[in-house]
């Protein structure tokens, strides 16, 4: 399971680890499927309906969902450990600030928020909880053992992709050299700026008329669901003072990470 942060590189990761032939990965990406499944043990075979049929040797998926603690299913680490007890996670890391920020224009343009972003800092504790990577992480830990975690840094992972792709692939002990996509650097999806525009939430999963729409009149669905009025074209920034806030309300988080992950963090204090 990729489990997160959001906004670190997490879509691109899965892309590439879906070109492996060792691999299953999951359709949609994100299943979702422990974030409020209270009767999950009786669902299993819609969850597994997710992934191919064929055999391999891992499956996958990529939730970021299952670190937005404490936002869905308070024990997930729980259910996933009931499910499978040797199951591997790769967690992605990016500054907690630019992180939130791309988090925040990713909300704003599917209609999740209607604030700027210096109000939404403070009145919307998702932004601030799911850059808190030590909070996150941390029960999986406990739960499944370090060894079965694997830190990944979405600066290494952009400008070292190579380097990063051989120990993900040590991690899950498949061949580095058998994946389809050989130049890593040019995989670059969802991006904040300069990709796909994002629809309205509400159009994500159509249903009745909406849905009938979509699939005999694409044409009017492109214009239906057409947000770029809504779509960044630049980076969002902060200023000093609520960079600032921001750093000081995951600083103590920062160094909790440091600690567990035994690498200097310095550059998120700044």
């Amino acid at each position: 399971m990729i489990l997160g942060a959001m906004k670190c590189g997490t879509t691109s990761l899965a892309h590439i680890l879906s070109t492996h032939p060792d691999i299953g990965f999951s359709i949609p990406k994100e299943t979702d499927f422990f974030v409020d499944s209270p009767s999950w043990k009786e669902e299993l075979a819609n969850y597994h309906s997710f992934f191919p049929k064929q055999e391999k040797k891992l499956y996958g998926e990529g939730s970021t969902c299952y670190t937005k603690y404490p936002r869905f299913n308070l024990e997930i680490w729980e259910d996933i450990y009931q499910y499978n007890s040797t199951m591997k996670f790769i967690y992605m890391m990016r500054h907690p600030v630019d992180r939130l920020i791309s988090h925040y224009m990713h909300l704003f343009e599917m209609r999740y928020l209607e604030t700027s972003i210096q109000q939404a800092i403070v009145y919307k504790a998702e932004l601030i909880n799911v850059s808190r990577y030590y909070m996150q992480i941390k029960p999986y830990i406990d739960r499944f053992g370090k060894d079965n975690v694997l830190f990944v840094d979405f600066d290494e992972f952009t400008e070292e992709p190579n380097k990063v792709m051989q120990s993900v692939s040590d991690f899950l002990e498949i061949s580095s050299s058998a994946y389809k996509i050989k130049d890593f650097k040019k995989v670059h999806a969802n991006k904040s700026i300069g990709g796909h525009p994002k629809k309205h939430k509400k159009y994500y999963q159509p249903q009745g008329l909406y849905k009938y729409i979509r699939n005999h009149y694409p044409k009017l669905w492109e214009k239906i669901t057409d947000n770029t009025k809504r779509t960044f074209t630049q980076k969002v920034s902060l200023d000093d003072k609520h960079r600032r806030i921001v750093i000081n309300m995951v600083e103590q988080d920062i160094c909790n990470m440091e600690e567990l992950w035994g690498r200097d963090l310095s550059k998120w204090l700044k």
